[in-house]
């Protein structure tokens, strides 16, 4: 299974940042690129902000990071998620975050290798 990790999508009221990733170069050609990844997030950042958004109504001062694993199949599709750390602490955000990560479906690929993203979604209001 390929990993990329240190991947950090920040959502500031709309900014998105993306760092770079670590997968070797040979892997890298036949699976789904960070560019592609960020495409992929970036289609979808209205979801994942709902799910901020909704409960920062209740809660001013909520802020924090939700670090979810995916691991994307060669069709593309998300096999599984799983909330790796979170200083959100609000189940109901990152409950929603990481069930609209499980819905993507990402371009696929050649290889037979699963591909496991680490992916930081930072949470704050301006």
């Amino acid at each position: 299974m390929l990993r990329l990790s240190s991947v950090l999508f920040a959502c500031f009221a709309g900014a998105f940042l993306l760092a770079g990733s670590a997968m070797s170069q040979d892997k890298a050609e036949n699976a789904v690129s960070p560019e592609q990844i960020k495409n992929v997030v970036q289609q979808h950042s209205d979801d994942t902000r709902k799910c901020y958004s909704d409960e920062l109504a209740q809660n001013p001062a909520l802020a924090g990071k939700i670090v979810i694993n995916f691991v994307v199949g060669n069709d593309g599709k998300v096999i599984s998620t799983k909330i790796l750390e979170s200083t959100m602490n609000n189940e109901k955000v990152e409950q929603c975050v990481s069930n609209q990560v499980a819905a993507w479906q990402f371009p696929t690929f050649e290889t037979s290798d699963k591909i496991s993203i680490d992916y930081p979604f930072v949470f704050e209001a301006k």
